[in-house]
């Protein structure tokens, strides 16, 4: 079984094609949480997205409809959810962006964001089937 890699904190178009380059499978992109140093506006998020020779992963702390909204202009492959979400937002998110994007399959979010690759205790991934707690 292969392991799948995400470089996080991609800052910048050159960052993406590097991380390509050394073999990652995918990048992270953290979008408008100030707290974070590898900050990055939406509108740059949308460049690097847009520039990424692999698919992008996108991690957002805002309320539903904001992150629905920046789901909806940056397409990322995937998004991962930072901060306090209710299982009403997930079913809104489920049915206001995954449903209509083609995102990831159950398995495929699963492979992605395991706790040990993404080296986090826990992580909720929204997949078009469901929302997992990993």
């Amino acid at each position: 079984m292969k392991t799948n890699i995400k470089i996080c904190g991609i800052t910048r178009n050159s960052y993406a094609k590097a991380a390509a380059n050394a073999g990652a499978d995918y990048i992270g992109v953290i979008v408008d949480i100030k707290e974070s140093p590898r900050n990055v506006s939406l509108k740059n998020a949308a460049e690097i997205i847009k520039s990424s020779p692999i698919p992008s992963v996108v991690l957002l702390e805002k309320n539903i409809n904001d992150t629905i909204k920046a789901a909806s202009i940056l397409k990322p492959y995937a998004i991962q959810l930072i901060g306090e979400y209710t299982p009403i937002d997930i079913q809104y998110l489920k049915k206001h962006y995954i449903a209509k994007s083609g995102k990831p399959s159950v398995s495929q979010a699963q492979e992605l964001m395991r706790p040990h690759i993404c080296h986090c205790s826990s992580a909720l991934i929204v997949t078009k089937k469901q929302a997992l707690m990993l």
